[in-house]
């Protein structure tokens, strides 16, 4: 902590983003905590077991076949994510050694066409 404040002493405008980041940070926690509040308080008198029906319809406006659609597509979304998530990762894995090699030999080529360039420019 100390060796924090030293550093703020010695670059004021450090400490002044550190504080604006701390105030945005702050603010948007608490509207979000006053959204929450607000729709607890709103809607949980009107919760009632005609919106868990199995049938909807437009007397009950039933949540439940919603939520179940939604964790269904959610799964199967899930099912084709993951595996290609993994597959990626792994491949970028196994493949990184052989990546940086071909980024190296592109950036030294690279850097010898910029150096030529700019001794025929001189």
């Amino acid at each position: 902590m100390k060796r924090k404040l030293k550093e703020y002493r010695n670059n004021p405008v450090s400490l002044l983003l550190y504080l604006l980041v701390a105030l945005a940070t702050a603010v948007t926690v608490g509207i979000t905590l006053a959204i929450i509040i607000y729709i607890l308080i709103k809607g949980v008198p009107h919760l009632n077991g005609d919106i868990f029906a199995w049938k909807y319809t437009s007397e009950n406006a039933s949540m439940l076949p919603a939520i179940i659609n939604t964790i269904f597509m959610t799964v199967l979304a899930l099912l084709f994510a993951v595996p290609a998530g993994i597959g990626s990762a792994i491949y970028l894995v196994d493949s990184k050694s052989i990546i940086l090699k071909n980024n190296y030999k592109e950036s030294a080529a690279a850097a010898k066409s910029l150096q030529s360039c700019l001794t025929l420019c001189n």
